[in-house]
């Protein structure tokens, strides 16, 4: 017994030594590629923070600024992984976040070499144009390696017809993407295109004219047009005329408008000859006007002869009564294998439901058909969801959990939308962009509130975390920057830039401090 009990003891005393040499698994001692991978599936993915160009609180971008930043702070190993994963993808949506990104660029840590997607979304208040188009400058010259360039601030104030500008900057030739927002002026987008043209493989553009110079895009692969509703204006008599530009290898054509008439109206003239001009050699197409009454349908018929390659076809046009209208926006097409529909919602059965079409019509129109997504049109912004994320084998129909059995999960990529954005979320069938305008808040003319009460009311209204707080933090600072608040509106003109003091960067990240301290 002693022996057994000496022989046990020594197994343990050398269980005790072995597990205290054993080399540990920790997630610190991770392989960076591992990390980076583990990282990408907890931000949100590219294809759901493309669609998103609104600037309300709590949105994708301020989650994934805050989820990117948080990794960065956990340890010297996750952060070497994080900050690449942090300046791989740069979104800048405040004057204060364009600063504070420029100064970062000039530490010697070689943070612009990181630099593969710059989106600069940001409303330039008055008193800040000249500081945007110096930090703008220097943050392209920095970034080395860029390959997508991104110009989309928004249009907030319609009383003052001022587009946006940006400093002549050579862009670089690595860049091969290249989106504005329909506020940007049109001499910066030609200077552009013209600068880039034989490089781009992806372009997301604004359609107010058709007085565009001829230009030839030898790789272009993705063209997505926002056709404008003023381009019915310009051209009420003439026959619709759009660009004199050659795409031989375009494959994916995206075209949007608003959902007020003029932009229906403005569909009807433009968008059939988009799709005849450029469908011949499509295998996608998307037709995204966010509603439309039954009453008054848009034309977009006979895409199998247009566009005789289509393999994926994705229709965000809703009905505001039967769903069934939404077959006439097209006839049909005979090699089609991927549809995607956005469909309303319906009241009228005791379980709401989504109001998709009849799945018989939709076989007889479309014979060759392989998968079909009806999608909640609360999400009509995620035009771009891609084919990895399929319906569940096992659930032809893409249906919410209240019509899903227990027994059979979701489809992946309705998780993912689920995991990201708040059920409670103000998400409605359109960017909150397209509706939300200075001329909504009321402002009074005649206010008597000073510079300082501007600035704090403005500012109550951020809440999101660390330098993600920036999100709306400049609208305060538009008309109140110089401390002019008993201007108003009534004082807007041609030359009220030019006598406004202009903010240096100093002042600018001062504010930018206050306000993310502010949030802490």
């Amino acid at each position: 017994m002693c022996e057994n009990e000496q022989l046990k003891r020594t197994v343990v005393d050398l269980s005790k030594k072995l597990n205290h040499f054993r080399r540990k698994s920790m997630a610190a001692h991770l392989p960076p590629e591992i990390l980076l991978g583990i990282f990408n599936q907890i931000v949100p993915p590219p294809w759901m923070l493309g669609g998103i160009r609104e600037l309300t609180l709590d949105s994708l971008y301020s989650m994934d600024l805050e989820m990117k930043t948080i990794l960065c702070l956990v340890c010297a190993s996750w952060n070497r992984v994080a900050t690449e994963l942090l300046y791989r993808h740069v979104h800048l949506r405040s004057i204060g976040q364009v600063a504070a990104f420029s100064c970062a660029l000039e530490t010697p840590t070689g943070l612009g070499a990181i630099v593969r997607r710059l989106d600069i979304g940001c409303f330039i208040p008055y008193g800040y144009s000249r500081l945007f188009r110096n930090e703008t400058q220097q943050i392209l010259e920095r970034c080395s390696h860029l390959t997508h360039f991104g110009f989309v601030p928004p249009s907030l104030d319609p009383m003052v017809d001022t587009p946006y500008n940006l400093s002549a900057v050579p862009m670089k030739n690595t860049v091969t993407s290249l989106a504005f927002s329909p506020d940007v002026d049109v001499d910066v987008i030609l200077g552009l295109l013209a600068q880039l043209c034989a490089n781009l493989r992806a372009l997301s553009i604004p359609f107010d004219h058709h007085l565009y110079s001829e230009l030839e895009f030898p790789q272009l692969e993705e063209l997505n047009v926002f056709i404008m509703a003023k381009v019915r204006e310009s051209l009420p008599i003439s026959p619709p005329v759009i660009w004199p530009w050659s795409m031989p290898l375009l494959k994916r054509l995206l075209l949007s408008t608003m959902s007020l008439d003029p932009g229906r109206l403005a569909w009807n003239r433009f968008a059939p000859l988009f799709i005849d001009t450029y469908g011949k050699y499509l295998d996608f197409l998307s037709l995204r006007v966010p509603s439309f009454s039954s009453d008054r349908p848009l034309s977009c018929q006979n895409i199998d002869n247009t566009c005789p390659r289509l393999k994926h076809l994705a229709i965000a046009a809703m009905t505001q009564s039967d769903c069934e209208a939404t077959l006439d926006f097209v006839n049909g097409h005979p090699i089609v294998e991927h549809l995607d529909i956005w469909c309303r919602w319906t009241a009228e059965s005791r379980h709401p439901r989504l109001n998709a079409p009849d799945e018989d019509k939709l076989r007889a129109a479309f014979p060759s058909l392989l998968t079909c997504r009806f999608l909640d049109a609360s999400f009509i912004y995620f035009d771009r969801i891609p084919l990895d994320f399929p319906p569940n084998p096992t659930h032809e129909k893409t249906l919410t959990s209240s019509q899903t059995p227990p027994t059979v999960s979701l489809p992946l990529w309705w998780r993912t939308i689920i995991a990201f954005v708040d059920p409670a979320s103000p998400n409605s069938e359109y960017d909150l962009n397209d509706s939300v305008r200075f001329a909504d808040l009321r402002i009074e003319e005649d206010s008597d509130s000073d510079s300082e009460e501007s600035d704090s009311d403005e500012d109550d209204d951020t809440n999101d975390e660390d330098s993600a707080s920036l999100i709306q933090s400049d609208y305060g600072q538009d008309e109140y920057s110089s401390g002019d608040s008993d201007s108003g509106y009534d004082d807007f003109d041609e030359q009220l830039p030019d006598c406004r003091q202009q903010v240096d960067r100093a002042e600018a990240l001062e504010i930018f401090a206050a306000i993310c301290g502010r949030n802490q």
